[in-house]
């Protein structure tokens, strides 16, 4: 599991440095993509490959799960972390989530995203604003 959130800077290189506590699970290879947010998410290789066997079914025939494998598949990268538990992340990657040489890294659950740092200053705020409808929710699952 991903929790917690970290300020990293990518070096000229465009490797970012991934959490000292995240690196277990990704000692085998983490797979990064676009996320649906503006941001980038990363995934074990165990999460990515259990998502594609449940998007592969789909993927001919209904035209949401086309789009949505277009959007993760077409734009993964796969790679494994280096000795100091460097990724390179793709440019490609990078200009979809307006990332520059600064990033946060934020957990959340079974995946962490890679957040340019006014964005998700942004998504803070707008998380607080929407209190009420999260409160809503998490009473609704019992919690």
């Amino acid at each position: 599991m991903f929790s917690d959130h970290f300020a990293h800077t990518l070096d000229d290189k465009n490797r970012l440095t991934l959490p000292a506590r995240y690196r277990p699970d990704l000692e085998q290879g983490v797979f990064i993509t676009r996320g649906l947010d503006k941001c980038l998410i990363g995934f074990t290789l165990k999460d990515f490959k259990e998502m594609s066997e449940k998007i592969k079914p789909l993927q001919l025939t209904n035209e949401t799960a086309r789009v949505v494998s277009r959007q993760i598949f077409a734009n993964a990268t796969e790679a494994v972390p280096d000795r100091q538990g460097r990724v390179r992340i793709p440019d490609h990657l990078l200009e979809y989530a307006g990332i520059g040489k600064d990033a946060v890294i934020a957990g959340v659950n079974l995946v962490f995203e890679i957040w340019n740092p006014e964005r998700w200053k942004e998504q803070q705020r707008s998380t607080e604003e929407n209190r009420k409808e999260i409160s809503k929710l998490f009473s609704s699952m019992g919690i």
